[in-house]
């Protein structure tokens, strides 16, 4: 069940199994990423960026997030135990050169990005026979 997002389980009825969930982590959306590398390719900006909203999430928050939007908080298994010592505690971009220099902002907040996601993944599992 770790290789499917939460989502598509809990829409499922699916117990969503995930890991202690401690670890901070950047999101942004899709259609931002996308948006960001446009402005990257259109403007004169030179040099390394990073690509992110910049805004520290834990994962635990996102899961319980979406739990919440599926109104099945109770599908969701939160694991004991520590993280992997390969797996960063805390991992998120500095987006000021992105802001700054280049002058992209993110148009989704996690809210919405996760709202669009839950969308898509509603659509595609509502036309597979059997769901």
């Amino acid at each position: 069940s770790y290789s499917q997002p939460s989502a598509q389980l809990l829409h499922k009825d699916s117990p969503a199994v995930c890991s202690n969930g401690k670890q901070v982590r950047d999101f942004l959306y899709v259609k931002d990423v996308a948006s960001a590398f446009v402005s990257l390719l259109c403007s004169e900006f030179q040099g390394t960026v990073n690509i992110g909203s910049g805004i520290p999430v834990s994962l635990k928050e996102v899961v319980c997030k979406i739990g919440e939007k599926l109104d099945r908080l109770d599908l969701i298994r939160i694991e004991e135990g520590s993280n992997s010592p390969l797996d960063p505690d805390i991992l998120f971009a500095d987006v000021n050169r992105l802001n700054k220099e280049v002058g992209w902002m993110p148009k989704f907040d996690i809210e919405h990005g996760l709202d669009q996601s839950i969308e898509w993944w509603k659509k595609r599992l509502d036309l597979e026979p059997g769901s």
